[in-house]
């Protein structure tokens, strides 16, 4: 009794966010110290470095890339273009280490039910989250990427809004926004759950970002840059493409024409025109929201889950699946669904029912082979001289489509 009282008292909370923090400190942002190059965080200090200077922070920067954020979002960062880029690196790391953290925290208040589950959601819940996905994380982080950083707007957002404070869950909605359009998902479905307020205050915060930048540029500079935005997003949506040589892209639009329509890897079931691919992912796209707007299914043995909390991971995964410039790393939001999976696995005993132990066994599988050394175990080393086999077979979208068949279903089944 004594012992289960002294583990009781633990703050396990505590204990794995200094673990974590010193982990992926150690792990990344001593490399970031050291001069190594985050590709895609270049762009990100290039146009933080020069958003006050005059100079087109939508220029070609190097790296082989080029901004295509907000300019609002790079007014926000200019501090860190007062800063050497090594340094800058470090404490994008530090920032992005922060978010991740701040997500379990709020995964934590908002998933669990019972005070008793604390200590299992941070020793077993949160790690096995962490392993499972541990190359979107890797990848993210090397990269300099700005997923992690969105996603924990999100949370934000939906926290605040869960406890009706709509200022600020609309305020750190439109930072996510402000970082990617990817989280624009989320606004039909409060338009169909008829939350106006909510919308309102999003599309007002919105006006203001907008025009934020014109108190520090000017006017005529602040329009100019919109419109260098906006040509930026045409310029990089892979969607309005005819050819998709590199096998890096992975959004559902590309899982389509892989393995179903037209595909330079020849591995398409059909020989259609790509222009079904294209087709068939607006079509998904719509069908996302049928079960989020239809009333759970009240037949026997009914599941205990919050059926808004399942919509938002539902919507969480559709922002990842029909992002078109979705990439290994984009799939790093599904720590939220899988967090959240994996609590309902234990609180409900979900392993038990054969469509959830089936389910989750697929994405087992899939995960095991997101990566390039499973694949050299079973003697394949590349598919058309390209090593990382774990993208040309898209295992993180098939990973991703289980868990939103999973929650999906869960959702029917909840009451």
């Amino acid at each position: 009794m004594k012992n289960h009282n002294l583990i009781s008292n633990v703050n396990f909370r505590v204990i794995f966010l200094l673990l974590f923090f010193v982990i992926l400190t150690m792990r990344f942002g001593r490399k970031m110290l050291e001069g190594y190059d985050a590709w895609d965080f270049f762009p990100t200090y290039y146009a933080a470095k020069n958003i006050l200077t005059g100079a087109d922070i939508y220029a070609y920067c190097g790296f082989g890339s080029y901004y295509t954020r907000t300019p609002i979002f790079a007014l926000i960062l200019s501090p860190l273009g007062l800063l050497p880029r090594n340094i800058s690196s470090f404490v994008w790391c530090l920032l992005n280490t922060v978010a991740l953290g701040t997500i379990f925290v709020i995964c934590e208040k908002m998933f669990l039910r019972t005070k008793n589950t604390k200590n299992f959601f941070w020793i077993i819940i949160a790690p096995i989250t962490l392993l499972l996905l541990s190359r979107p994380l890797v990848s993210g982080f090397l990269l300099g990427q700005v997923d992690i950083l969105m996603l924990c707007f999100i949370m934000l957002a939906l926290f605040f809004k869960e406890r009706n404070k709509l200022i600020p869950a609309a305020l750190f909605f439109t930072f996510a926004v402000s970082i990617k359009l990817t989280p624009l998902v989320f606004l039909p479905y409060f338009l169909l759950k008829k939350e106006t307020k909510f919308v309102c205050r999003v599309l007002f915060f919105t006006a203001v970002f907008i025009f934020i930048p014109a108190l520090f540029v000017s006017w005529g500079r602040n329009l100019a840059l919109l419109r260098d935005w906006y040509q930026s997003l045409k310029m990089f949506n892979p969607i309005d493409r005819s050819a998709f040589p590199a096998p890096w892209y992975q959004s559902l639009e590309i899982f389509f024409r892989r393995f179903l329509f037209s595909d330079n890897f020849n591995f398409s079931l059909f020989k259609a025109p790509t222009i079904f691919a294209k087709y068939l992912f607006y079509l998904a796209f719509i069908a996302i929201y049928i079960p989020l707007i239809l009333r759970p299914k009240h037949a026997g043995q009914e599941i205990k889950a919050p059926a808004q909390i399942i919509d938002y991971n539902i919507l969480i995964i559709a922002m990842t699946i029909f992002s078109p410039l979705a990439a290994d790393y984009t799939y790093v939001n599904l720590v939220v669904p899988i967090t959240f999976l994996l609590y309902m696995f234990r609180a409900e005993r979900l392993y038990q029912r054969p469509v959830f132990f089936i389910s989750a066994a697929l994405f087992s599988i899939f995960n095991f082979f997101t990566g390039t050394k499973v694949f050299r175990l079973i003697g394949i080393y590349s598919i058309q001289g390209e090593s990382y086999i774990y993208l040309i077979f898209m295992t993180v979208v098939w990973q991703a489509l289980a868990l939103l068949f999973m929650l999906i279903y869960l959702k029917h089944k909840t009451n």
